[in-house]
Formats: C-alpha cells, sequence, structure tokens
C-alpha cells in the first residue's frame, strides 16, 4: 500500500501528508476528494475487494496442472503406477522418487519407472498432500475419508484380491518371519477393501456406476458386479480381521492376541489402575498417553472395556494399542 500511495502523491503533485477529515484544502499539495476517492479506490483492489463498492472478491485459486496427479499417499502413487502399464502392455521395474517442488507452492514427487518389456523410461509427477500423512493403522492407501481419485473401486477391489491371494492357508503355523509376510498382505487386502468402501454413499448398498471409470474396472465390475455390493465387502474385510487377530501372535504377559486392540485397551486400564495410588509414576503414565496420541494422530478418546467405540477412523489400531501398554509396563516396573 505505502508503494501505491507513493505513485499516487507523485502522480498529483501532492506532498501535504497531514490529511483529516476536512482534507485542510488551504494547505499546499492537499489533495482533492477525487484524488482522494482514488487512492481508496486502488486501496481496495489491493485488498482484494471491489474497487467501487468495497466488497470482498473472491480471490482466483491457483490452477493445479493438470498433468500433476493427485496421490494422497506414496503407496497411492506406486500402486497406480503399477496399475497403469507401459503402452506396449508391459510391466515396470522398480519405481524411484524424489520430492519435486510444483509451480503453486505445492508439494510433489516424481516417479520413474522402466518398461521391463520395451526399456522406456517413464516419469509421472504426483500431488501430494500437504498434511504429512500417518495412517491408523499400520498400512494407509488414502488420507481422510474421501476416495482415491486416482484408482477406481472395482480397482481395489483386485488389488484386495492379488493381496490375499499371496497369503497361504494355515498361516497361522508357519515361521515368524513368513507369518509376519502374510499378515503384512492381509493388512493390505484389508485396506484396499476400506478404500472400495469410500466409494459407498451413506446409505447405500453398493459401489455406484460413477465409481467405476477406468477400462481396468469396468471389465471387473461387467464380469463380476456383484462383488461391489457394500455388505459383502464388510464382511469379506470382518473375516480378514479375524484372520489377523490370529497371525497378530500373543502377549506374553496376558496370552491375548496382539492383534486386538480390546486386549490391549483392557491390559492398558489395569496398569492405569495400579498405579493411581503411585501419584508420580501416574503423572509419567498420563503423559506418556498423550505423546503417543499426538504421535499417532489418535483423537478418539472413547475407550470402553469393549474397545474403541464410535465410528472415528482415528482410532488405534492393535499394533498403536500394544505400543502403548509396552510403555505403559515400562513405566510399571514390569517385564
Amino acid at each position: 500500500m505505502d508503494r501505491a500511495q507513493r505513485a499516487w502523491q507523485e502522480r498529483h503533485g501532492i506532498t501535504n501528508g497531514d490529511w483529516e477529515e476536512d482534507h485542510h484544502p488551504d494547505r499546499p499539495g492537499q489533495p482533492t476528494a477525487e484524488q482522494l476517492a482514488e487512492l481508496e479506490r486502488e486501496f481496495r483492489v489491493i485488498n482484494g475487494q471491489d474497487p467501487e463498492t468495497g466488497e470482498d472478491l473472491e480471490r482466483p485459486r491457483p490452477r493445479h496442472d493438470p498433468s500433476h496427479l493427485p496421490a494422497r499417499t506414496h503407496h497411492e502413487a506406486h500402486l497406480h503406477l503399477d496399475l497403469t502399464p507401459c503402452p506396449c502392455g508391459g510391466g515396470g521395474s522398480e519405481i524411484s522418487s524424489v520430492a519435486v517442488d510444483l509451480d503453486d507452492d505445492e508439494i510433489g514427487r516424481r516417479y520413474t519407472q522402466t518398461c521391463t518389456a520395451c526399456g522406456a523410461s517413464r516419469q509421472v509427477v504426483y500431488r501430494l498432500p500437504s498434511v504429512p500423512y500417518v495412517p491408523a493403522g499400520p498400512l494407509g492407501f488414502g488420507y481422510g475419508d474421501g476416495p482415491s481419485r486416482l484408482i477406481d473401486a472395482a480397482q481395489w477391489l483386485w488389488v484386495a484380491d492379488r493381496y490375499a491371494a499371496l497369503v497361504p492357508p494355515g498361516a497361522r503355523d508357519l515361521p515368524p518371519p513368513e507369518r509376519d509376510r502374510a499378515r503384512g498382505r492381509l493388512i493390505a487386502a484389508t485396506a484396499a477393501l476400506d478404500e472400495v468402501l469410500k466409494f459407498v454413499p451413506p446409505g447405500a448398498s453398493g459401489v455406484p456406476e460413477e465409481a467405476v471409470w477406468t477400462p481396468m474396472g469396468r471389465a471387473l465390475r461387467e464380469r463380476d458386479g456383484a462383488r461391489l455390493d457394500a455388505g459383502r465387502i464388510s464382511a469379506v474385510r470382518a473375516a480378514y480381521l479375524e484372520i489377523l487377530t490370529d497371525l497378530a501372535g500373543r502377549d506374553e504377559l496376558t496370552g491375548h492376541s496382539l492383534g486386538d486392540p480390546a486386549a490391549a485397551l483392557a491390559a492398558y486400564r489395569e496398569i492405569e489402575a495400579a498405579l493411581r495410588a503411585d501419584q508420580g509414576r501416574w503423572y509419567r503414565l498420563e503423559s506418556a498417553t498423550r505423546q503417543w496420541a499426538r504421535r499417532h494422530r489418535i483423537d478418539d478418546r472413547d475407550w470402553t472395556e469393549d474397545g474403541w467405540s464410535g465410528d472415528d477412523r482415528r482410532r488405534p489400531s492393535a499394533e498403536q494399542a500394544w505400543e502403548m501398554v509396552r510403555e505403559a509396563r515400562q513405566i510399571a516396573g514390569r517385564p
């Protein structure tokens, strides 16, 4: 504004800056009412207002480069590349990436992949959320409750199938490293089903037509569209969660499943009750719990004996809940 005012003064030869409501018309270099009105209009433009009425104008939003694809997480960007084959039909090699600054001051990442069939290299820039993503569980493809804009609902179902197919029967009896690998694949399958359900509108029974837009997705829907029923997807997801609980292993002190967040809550409550008489350790536990909640961005504090109530997506996962139990045990001096 100072620069605009100086330019205005020079333009009109105004030297008297002692301006009051009566404008001091008898002083040299005093602006006229018309000149003051001109300056006011310039100030309004600078402030994003209509120059005549002074009403606020909607500022134009920066235009995003359409070539920058909107990925919600790095996981989603990698998966989208894998689901988008080379024009020759071949698959890609390992993906490398580097952070880039986009023209509109947002953050992005450039991914590079080479086709294993024809040797062609491709680069894709994805726009990423400005807020660092912390998944509610051990794996998350998407940020928040909104559905993907890159991968359609039927593709997510296909992804879930592929991950689940990699889990062998009787995975509970596998050696620990292989069991953990199987569990990780089933976690990914469950996360992919969560992405399918994000496309289902409240009160709807299944995935709407517009949620399947890719050629791959349309082919999958035409072949077996009944699998996009919300109830069926939820039932499969519940079955996966039961298997995950079984694969998680057992807590040595309680014998409870490490895949059961309600069991972790019960163990935490038992330690919490025991420390109430020890003020020093009690305060340490409260502080550790607050830090743990901030670290994992957990905002669902409606904890009951049966677990975390409500449908809040920021409740802790089983892994996060048992992490807090381990910290509580250290404070309590337990093994």
